[in-house]
């Protein structure tokens, strides 16, 4: 019989394997959905089954919350409420307003420029493995962004 520790420290990898997946697929529901709908009702949908997902664990980071700072509080609305809810409506509506791939390249990038400006702006460190993710996700990102990546040239330069 296993320790009831071990349940708790157990490996939890494939639960960024299927986020990240979802978060990959999401694009593919959202550029239909962007240019049939308002961007904010698209984004108002995505947060209610977001937060049905998450329900089991709401309550306790309700409370969690309430036990928290002020600043904590103001963070939490500002980055949560804020920046992430409108940081997600102008993506969606970046597909009803130009090119598909731009705001998708930028999504997957997101990650990488996340760590690298918390490196920089905030002093995080940088594990020596952030090269072996890093690098991938910009050639993957380099293939989407251009037809032809191998002859992709900066335009309006002359």
């Amino acid at each position: 019989m296993r320790p009831l520790t071990s349940r708790a420290t157990g490996d939890r990898t494939w639960l960024v394997a299927v986020a990240a997946s979802l978060w990959g697929f999401s694009s593919l529901l959202r550029e239909p959905l962007a240019r049939e709908l308002p961007a904010l009702s698209v984004v108002l949908a995505e947060h209610v089954v977001l937060v049905l997902l998450v329900s089991p664990w709401v309550i306790p980071a309700v409370r969690a919350l309430a036990r928290s700072s002020a600043r904590t509080k103001l963070a939490v609305l500002v980055i949560g409420a804020g920046s992430s809810a409108l940081a997600t409506t102008l993506f969606t509506a970046a597909f009803r307003l130009g090119d598909p791939i731009t705001p998708q390249v930028l999504q997957k990038l997101q990650p990488v420029l996340a760590l690298v400006l918390a490196a920089l702006l905030l002093g995080e460190r940088v594990g020596p493995r952030f090269p072996l993710f890093a690098v991938p996700a910009l050639v993957g990102a380099w293939l989407l962004a251009f037809p032809d990546p191998l002859a992709a040239q900066p335009r309006g330069l002359a």
